[in-house]
């Protein structure tokens, strides 16, 4: 190449370079926000399903730690206390099973509950769900056996101060794990005592790990206070390193935290004092990253070689032929190629250069569809209360979605369709109905600026922004627009406008946008379309049913009175969220009690058709389903009792019946005779005929006499002969004449003489 070639081709690759370095700097910068956005949603979300497994297992432990006080303080554990160690064939024994046969079973109703225990100090015997164990060796063969047996009567015999957590381990198998929450009886000192243990169901608790989003090669596990793991849940591709990690929890724990090859979530429990720790390979995360940034490499190193080789066209015509050239460099790309018919060069070279652009395309348009997600994901970190707030609008900028300064709303559109409407298209309609929900608002509110997205298949979020959301004006017009949608959508769909309030500082958003969850949460309990926070009643985490309120709701239920039954529910509606309100964790474990006291009282009585109630009732995740199964309960107690009433009256009318039948003619018959007979005393027996019958027993009697007189006055004997008037009496049961003339007049009219000779008369 000539000295002229060499200077114009170092010209050419300078400018070349120098016009590709300042998109390569760019691409950098912005895959570095990238990465970190995305390693930030990952960490968001393991966090938020750490939050979301910690806080169920916090109230089912609650629920728990209501279950141990409600055994140890039940009247038929406490009157088995002062009881000393059973002999054989002690009678006192019988005691033992009446009260294990009155205990609950608690397991019906809270699937995290395996079993339950409860060990009697004095007497050595233990009460389960299922069974009785006459000394705590047998329970421990039976359920304990993979757990050391010093270990195990530690936990039982000792007096526990406070309640205590016990994770066993299997001494052959260490997946077997047995969790168990011990509690000493109120009154230890005042008797032998004893302990309430109470087992964790672990497949639940690890079913509720596993719904954490660990994907394949994760791990996700709990730790007790002492660093030592209590369960765990592992991908099916985890590595070793993580693996070791959970059966040295603590220690590798710290260890992991420092690690930037991994991303560790922990959130920590105040109830079990357990801490949730999440687990997940950062290359796992970030693999579509990845993928674009091997994509973007290949398409650079491409440009680069191309630009080499435009260069080296422009500055080699005098050096050697250009055929020599493009030979070179399509034996370097396609080396199976080494020949091409003459004039191909050209070809070839005008084909790279367009698969290059194709592939420039391709790249840009891939990364264009990427845009809406992480639109998406910049405002959901907004509205769940990011730190980094600056970073966040400035990459809501970079994505063309300008911030307006001055104010925030926030609300939620809520589209369900109707229980009682059935047609097999509603989900594609529902996405129209959200078509129509973005247009009217897009057309309808002007005078600030809007941004709608999509979090789950049934929801809108509606975030507005500008100084116009604080004016009243703008508040009616958002009714305005709600009263349109429900005019174009109100009749298939269950549509309801969840509103939280206005802030002036955008960094508030997250707060506007709580309320208005809270304020669809609410919906079920406030009634209309549109439900904003301000208008709701004042919160309150407690809720009152005691006892008594419990035991009267379950008699009114098991005996059908349905009315009744709508007063202490209606009652309990008045009293929280009427004149308050509980939030959702105080109105879930309101369901939760009344499930479990309806399951305890009606459970044991249940045919195919109550089963089924139940089923429902315990299925529903709102107060108004849940009160809806209890009154559907009672209707079907009621009318069950009536069917029953209905028979027994029958039955009873039978069998009163074939009585006097049977004994109408016995002259000695008597209510006090009758009433022996049927075992009961002469006045409530006179009652309980009168009401079965509606006439008195001596009534039924005289009648039932008299209308076997009547046919014997008109019968003949074998011998052709009439019976006298005295043996007539006689054989009806009157052992008086007088006695018989006298009843017979006041029943038929006349005498029996009489009688007969109206009766041949007739005849």
């Amino acid at each position: 190449m000539s000295t002229g070639g060499v200077r114009l081709f170092k010209k050419l690759m300078i400018s070349y370079i120098v016009m590709l370095l300042l998109p390569i700097l760019v691409a950098s910068y912005v895959y570095r926000d990238v990465v970190q956005i995305i390693e930030d949603e990952a960490q968001q979300s393991n966090m938020n399903a750490l939050l979301q497994t910690r806080d169920m297992l916090d109230m089912r432990f609650s629920e728990i730690q209501s279950i141990a006080n409600q055994l140890a303080i039940h009247p038929s554990v406490t009157s088995l206390l002062s009881y000393s160690p059973f002999q054989q064939g002690d009678r006192d024994y019988i005691h033992v099973y009446q009260s294990f046969s009155q205990l609950p079973k608690f397991s019906l109703t809270n699937q995290f509950v395996d079993n339950y225990y409860v060990y009697f100090r004095n007497s050595d015997i233990s009460l389960s769900a299922n069974g009785v164990y006459a000394n705590l060796q047998e329970l421990h063969s039976t359920v304990f056996s993979h757990v050391e047996e010093s270990e195990f009567d530690n936990m039982m015999t000792t007096r526990h101060l406070s309640p205590t957590l016990f994770n066993l381990m299997s001494r052959k198998d260490p997946n077997k794990i047995s969790i168990v929450y011990v509690q000493t009886f109120p009154y230890y000192s005042k008797s032998g005592g004893g302990n309430v243990a109470v087992l964790f169901n672990h497949a639940k608790i690890q079913q509720l790990l596993r719904q954490t989003k660990i994907g394949d090669r994760g791990l996700a596990f709990i730790m007790d206070e002492h660093g030592t793991m209590v369960t765990a849940a592992y991908g099916k591709q985890v590595d070793d390193f993580l693996a070791e990690a959970g059966s040295e929890a603590l220690v590798k724990l710290r260890q992991l935290s420092d690690d930037q090859d991994y991303i560790v979530s922990e959130v920590t429990s105040n109830e079990a004092r357990w801490t949730y720790v999440s687990i997940v390979p950062r290359s796992a995360v970030l693999d579509k990253v990845n993928y674009i940034k091997r994509i973007t490499l290949i398409i650079l190193l491409s440009i680069m070689i191309v630009g080499l080789l435009v260069a080296f066209v422009l500055s080699y015509q005098n050096s050697k032929p250009l055929s020599d050239l493009i030979r070179r460099f399509r034996l370097l790309l396609k080396p199976d190629q080494l020949t091409f018919k003459s004039g191909s060069e050209f070809e070839f070279l005008n084909q790279t250069l367009l698969q290059l652009s194709h592939d420039r395309e391709k790249l840009t348009q891939e990364l264009y569809s990427y845009r809406p997600i992480m639109v998406s994901t910049l405002f959901r970190r907004l509205l769940e209360g990011v730190s980094d707030y600056e970073e966040t609008v400035r990459l809501l900028n970079h994505c063309e979605i300008k911030v307006e300064q001055g104010g925030i709303q926030v609300i939620i559109v809520s589209i369900q369709k109707l229980d009682y409407l059935v047609y097999q298209d509603w989900l594609s309609e529902i996405d129209e109905a959200k078509l129509v929900v973005k247009q009217i608002y897009r057309q309808t509110i002007t005078e600030s600026q809007l941004y709608i997205y999509e979090p789950d298949s049934t929801k809108l979020v509606v975030i507005l922004f500008g100084r116009e959301v604080a004016r009243s004006a703008f508040q009616g017009q958002l009714r305005t627009t709600a009263q349109v949608l429900m005019r174009h959508i109100g009749g298939k769909f269950h549509t309801l406008f969840a509103i939280g309030d206005h802030y002036a500082d955008i960094r508030n958003g997250h707060d506007s946008y709580k309320e208005a969850c809270i304020a669809l949460d609410s919906s079920s309990f406030s009634g209309g379309h549109w439900i904003a926070y301000r208008d709701l009643p004042v919160r309150n985490t407690s809720f009152i049913f005691p006892i008594e309120t419990e035991v009267r709701l379950v008699r009114l239920v098991k005996s059908g009175d349905v009315e009744g039954v709508k007063k202490i529910t209606e009652q309990l509606r008045h009293d929280h969220f009427v004149n308050q309100y509980l939030t959702a964790a105080g109105a879930e474990q309101l369901i939760q009690v009344m499930k479990a006291a309806i399951q305890r009282g009606v459970g044991a009585l249940s045919n195919d058709e109550l089963q089924q109630t139940l089923d429902e009732m315990n299925g529903a995740q709102h107060f108004e389903g849940v009160v809806h199964g209890i009154h559907a309960l009672a209707a079907i107690m009621y009318f069950a009792q009536q069917k029953q009433k209905g028979a027994e009256k029958r039955e009873i009318n039978e069998r009163l019946r074939l009585y006097l039948q049977e004994n109408y003619a016995d002259d000695s018959l008597s209510i006090a005779k009758a009433a022996e007979a049927f075992d009961m005393s002469e006045s409530s027996f006179y009652l309980f005929y009168k009401e079965h019958t509606g006439m008195t027993f001596a009534s039924s009697v005289e009648k039932l006499r008299i209308k076997a007189a009547c046919s014997l006055l008109q019968d003949e004997t074998k011998q052709g002969e009439r019976r006298t008037i005295k043996e007539v009496a006689a054989m009806v049961g009157y052992s008086n004449e007088q006695t018989f003339r006298r009843a017979f007049k006041k029943v038929i009219g006349c005498l029996p003489v009489d009688y007969r000779s109206d009766a041949d008369g007739f005849k």
